[in-house]
């Protein structure tokens, strides 16, 4: 096995650290309601399997989750003042706050977009490009 380097192992521990603090501020802020919905599925205990997958990927590679994709965005490289102000509902989120939760993109303005609708078209062409893209690589 190749060995790592230490400023490697370094980084994915601050990504690690990270994720757990964020997720464990994500709890405080889910019970005192600043946070709402039914369920918040938390990333805590899950670092390590966040931050070493994606660890293998290229830049370029894409990153599909169904749940508890909080982690997976802050390993990925988002920045988590967006992200936060994502799962608190906010206009500074990173998709499209209030409406459809976690759509971790670029925010909507960026992608000049302005309706609900808009997001919903460019997540299934975005579904799309990449089926196609992975279909012409084999």
């Amino acid at each position: 096995m190749a060995s790592l380097k230490k400023e490697t192992l370094l980084e994915w521990y601050r990504q690690m650290v990270l994720i757990r603090l964020f997720e464990t501020r994500c709890d405080e802020l889910y019970h005192d309601k600043k946070i709402t919905g039914v369920y918040l599925h938390l990333y805590s205990g899950h670092e390590a399997v966040g931050v070493g997958a994606l660890s293998t990927l290229k830049p370029t590679d894409h990153v599909i989750t169904a749940y508890r994709d909080h982690g997976i965005a802050l390993a990925r490289g988002l920045d988590p003042k967006p992200v936060m102000a994502e799962m608190m509902g906010k206009k500074t989120g990173v998709a499209y706050p209030g409406e459809i939760e976690m759509v971790l993109l670029p925010p909507i303005e960026t992608a000049g977009l302005t309706e609900k609708e808009d997001l919903m078209e460019l997540l299934q062409k975005t579904r799309t490009a990449i089926a196609e893209e992975l279909w012409q690589e084999k």
